[in-house]
């Protein structure tokens, strides 16, 4: 499965910036409760947003558009295009509805949309792609490169149906699970047994060569990374860097001979915006933050390369980002615009680097999760070092408060949001990152034949004792990615590596007590929660916390990544 995201920038006509703010309010506010909005029947669409860029050197309003949408497997740019035609497509079947009736007016709004709008569907279409950026890193979540949103409402109804039947069953699982040998086999049929009306969902053969190719994308990548960053990366952003010192210096000595107007220097913690904080949820909030990059072509050369690397790097993680999982999809973009008016060849362009993120958890928690992990600040260090006014390190302070303010300070506030998990016409469900790699490994579980190795055994012990499974590791294990390099998957089993002398976990027969323990408070019959580990939670909630969640420090026996 390809993960595709869909970035437009389109000019706003200065006369249209107050009525367009109001129909973006307005169709925010429609999403919220309910009604018709444009993404409605949108095949394969996660997440999108419209945010409106405040004005730069250039004086410009710009309106921006962010998707994140699934499509079958092929080339980037040609499934970007399928799915854009889809779009344009399902608004043009329906432009009498008010979904896509505002959809029409909030482009009628920019410069150069077609003035017939949606009644001529390839002039729209070719304004929209005429107007399309592409990314130049992202970090995408390994449960979005193997599952649509349509099918993780299915894992999560397969999970409610597990759930559902070990709580009004357990008895009869415990009588079976009393068998040292044989119990967590008859328990894994028996669940199998309760859950063929759902067999459909287990059976799907594309899901697994879903899973295997975003592996092996991994397991490429994986590979790739070393080489791409200390041969080809680091010395030629080194190379890059040195030479735009030297352009900056040259700069600096021209200015002083010429006058320029005088730019009042912007300090993160003495000038911040109070910009209203958009509401916030538990779990799935957005975020569109814009930098101005510093003058020098050189510089921009190393900014592109050092993003191409990170894109690389971002791409061998299985299971969020270092360990921060909170992140569902991320990107950057690097946006050109020249100057209008008279003379316009002859005035520098404005340069601005876009990011887009779709986290969990609250803006405070997300942004000292970045801080916390020194991997992810460095190379965050070195993306945005080069835009204006970014705070510099210094040893007298801690870095980050300059930073939260410097990021509030450019952050644009999303006009719309749309998710599949929260506005879906399924109805509101809310997983966090560690929900969805619960409900992969639940999956995979079930839809084993049999569970007589070790790590199959473990991991049912464990769900079924506390609910929840062992976290994996961030980065796939180098017998696992050569495995899928060499292509002998069906050779190379999976193995659970331990420290000498730790204890090794109990097997389900005994983690499951032969008789339940006196309740403190009466409650109802069933699994309950116990103060340590929770049980695989229902719609709303999240099995382990988002961006507070770090896991604890690689042992000896991962190999700390690289940094960028």
């Amino acid at each position: 499965m390809l993960h595709g995201t869909l970035t437009i920038v389109t000019k706003i006509r200065p006369s249209k910036v107050k009525a367009l703010e109001a129909l973006l309010g307005e169709l925010n506010a429609r999403i919220r409760e309910g009604e018709a909005h444009p993404f409605e029947g949108v095949e394969g669409l996660s997440f999108a947003r419209w945010g409106i860029l405040e004005p730069g050197p250039d004086g410009e309003r710009l309106l921006v558009f962010g998707a994140d949408f699934s499509a079958e497997d092929g080339r980037y740019r040609k499934r970007s295009r399928e799915f854009l035609e889809r779009l344009v497509v399902g608004l043009c079947a329906h432009r009498k509805e008010s979904g896509p009736r505002a959809f029409d007016a909030i482009y009628r709004c920019c410069a150069g949309y077609p003035a017939k709008g949606l009644r001529k569907p390839n002039r729209v279409f070719e304004f929209l792609k005429t107007h399309s950026v592409p990314y130049t890193a992202r970090q995408v979540d390994f449960a979005y490169r193997v599952e649509t949103a349509e099918g993780m409402r299915q894992l999560l109804s397969l999970s409610d149906a597990v759930e559902h039947h070990l709580n009004t069953h357990r008895h009869p699982l415990e009588s079976l699970a009393r068998d040292e040998e044989l119990g967590v086999e008859r328990v894994h049929q028996e669940i199998q047994q309760h859950l063929r009306p759902l067999q459909p969902v287990l059976s799907d053969s594309e899901w697994r060569r879903r899973w295997d190719l975003a592996r092996s994308r991994a397991a490429w990548a994986t590979l790739l990374y070393p080489a791409v960053r200390y041969a080809v990366a680091l010395p030629l952003v080194g190379l890059c860097s040195a030479i735009a010192a030297v352009e900056k210096k040259a700069r600096g000595l021209f200015h002083r001979r010429a006058p320029i107007e005088p730019r009042q220097a912007l300090h993160p913690l003495r000038v911040l915006r109070n910009y209203p904080r958009e509401p916030q949820g538990p779990v799935q909030n957005p975020m569109i933050h814009v930098a101005t990059l510093e003058p020098g072509l050189v510089a921009r050369a190393a900014l592109w390369m050092t993003l191409r690397s990170v894109n690389l790097r971002l791409l061998r993680y299985v299971v969020g980002l270092n360990h921060i999982r909170a992140i569902h999809c991320a990107r950057w973009v690097l946006l050109t615009n020249r100057r209008s008016g008279r003379g316009s060849l002859l005035r520098p362009r404005t340069h601005r680097l876009l990011f887009f993120s779709n986290y969990d958890g609250s803006w405070e928690s997300y942004i000292d999760s970045f801080v916390d992990d020194p991997e992810v600040r460095e190379f965050l260090v070195r993306i945005w070092s080069g835009t204006q006014d970014f705070p510099q390190r210094q040893s007298s302070r801690p870095f980050v408060e300059p930073f939260k303010a410097w990021i509030q300070q450019q952050q644009v506030p999303t006009r719309v949001w749309y998710s599949a998990h929260l506005h879906g016409p399924a109805g509101r469900v809310e997983p966090s990152i560690p929900d969805l790699h619960h409900l992969l490994q639940l999956r995979r579980l079930l839809a084993r034949g049999d569970v007589s190795s070790a790590e199959a055994k473990q991991a049912l012990g464990s769900f079924l004792s506390r609910g929840v499974f062992d976290p994996e590791p961030h980065l796939m294990r180098a017998r696992e990615w050569l495995s899928y390099i060499l292509k002998r998957r069906d050779h190379v089993a999976d193995r659970q590596f331990t420290k000498p002398g730790a204890p090794t976990r109990p097997t389900a027969a005994a983690a499951i007590p032969a008789k339940a323990p006196t309740p403190r408070s009466p409650a109802p019959g069933g699994r309950h929660p116990r103060a340590r580990g929770p049980w695989v939670q229902g719609h709303g909630r999240s099995v382990l916390p988002a961006a507070e969640d770090r896991g604890s420090p690689p042992g000896e026996e991962l190999a700390a990544p690289d940094a960028p």
